[in-house]
């Protein structure tokens, strides 16, 4: 799964987009920081390294976005327990804190014994008399703490989903004020989707959009609806090439269409490229057409993956990454996903997984002349 890691990321369904990283044991012990704690350095000198720190943290991007956050968030702990040691009266407090937070809920993403530290963290500064900031922040790691114990427990789905649906009930109605809100009320959008309560998400997505109408976490909620809902309706894309050529899914009326969404930093897409291309292979001559969205930001990846397979079929690329697009438009949360429409342009599945290569051949099977177009 998959999941770009900002504070929307988690929320976003904890998409592991790094599950690479599973094999690091410690990344706080592994790193060397690149500027080691002076033990006679300043308040001031603290409080600058700490939001230098913290900004690079934010700013983490690329195919090892997940590695990058990770070596950035523990120094910002290193620097920020040493803050709080020598300075535990710095006016500095509350941005200390909220740095902690967001280091400690990147770490403990792929390193579940941070995940401890993240639950005393959470409980010091909620028994603090906190100022309202500091106890929205603590509120919205709290969250993310929840889920990632609910996961590392393999507590049940069903429970699972509807203890954070009430975490997220809880926050919208306790903090209204909070920059994370649209964030947190897109999760809950997708939680309730979980949890089969369509005619819910609708609502909640169309009060999102009066608040929110231009927030990412909005677009991206109505994707999610719209992949959910979408399914047994005409299914429309419309994207142009880098070539200048406009591929319009209304183009493929008569063939089976499948949208590929990949990465070259998922594992996952990388190991079933063999059997797309049989699959299409197999099927191109039947009526099979593939359409390929590429969620990279580095193109020298992307072209060597498409020179180490025959990827020849149309392909979109943006180099936004997870901020692509179509991605958002789908509702795409994970990579690789396919979404598969029949002759008549109505969208059958999404991401069939291993029944791809059924459902394509069961698909195929309907003959063209016997099926109606879809209705624009």
């Amino acid at each position: 799964m998959i999941q770009p890691w900002s504070g929307l990321s988690f929320i976003l369904g904890i998409i592991v987009i790094g599950f690479w990283l599973a094999s690091i044991t410690s990344v706080r012990a592994q790193v060397v920081p690149s500027q080691p704690v002076p033990a006679d350095a300043t308040e001031d000198t603290l409080i600058k390294k700490i939001r230098e720190l913290d900004s690079l943290r934010r700013r983490a991007s690329g195919p090892q976005v997940l590695l990058a956050k990770s070596f950035k968030s523990a120094e910002v702990l290193e620097w920020t327990d040493a803050l709080l040691q020598r300075f535990p009266e710095t006016s500095f407090l509350d941005e200390a804190l909220m740095a902690k937070l967001a280091a400690l809920g990147d770490l403990a993403r792929t390193q579940p014994n941070y995940l401890a530290e993240l639950h005393k963290l959470n409980d010091t500064i909620g028994g603090s008399n906190p100022s309202p900031r500091l106890a929205a922040e603590n509120a919205f790691y709290a969250i993310q703490a929840f889920v990632l114990g609910a996961r590392a427990e393999s507590m049940p789905e069903g429970q699972r989903h509807k203890g954070t649906l009430e975490r997220y009930e809880a926050f919208l109605a306790d903090y209204p004020n909070s920059e994370h809100r649209p964030i947190v009320w897109a999760s809950l959008i997708r939680t309730a989707l979980a949890l089969n309560q369509v005619d819910r998400a609708k609502s909640e997505l169309i009060a999102l959009q009066t608040q929110f109408p231009n927030h990412s976490a909005t677009k991206r909620a109505k994707g999610e609806v719209h992949r959910v809902t979408g399914i047994g309706q005409p299914f429309q894309l419309t994207y142009q090439m880098q070539n200048g050529q406009v591929i319009r899914a209304g183009d493929f009326l008569g063939q089976v269409l499948v949208i590929h969404f990949w990465a070259t930093w998922s594992p996952r897409s990388m190991d079933e490229l063999p059997r797309l291309i049989k699959i299409r292979e197999e099927n191109k001559d039947r009526g099979l057409a593939l359409i390929g969205v590429n969620v990279d930001k580095n193109r020298k990846q992307i072209d060597a993956a498409f020179a180490k397979h025959r990827m020849d079929w149309p392909q979109y690329i943006d180099e936004k990454g997870l901020e692509n697009d179509i991605l958002i438009g789908a509702g795409v949360i994970e990579i690789p996903t396919y979404l598969v429409v029949d002759r008549a342009g109505i969208l059958r599945a999404v991401d069939p997984g291993e029944h791809l290569e059924t459902l394509v051949r069961e698909l195929l099977a309907n003959p063209k002349e016997t099926t109606e177009p879809a209705k624009p």
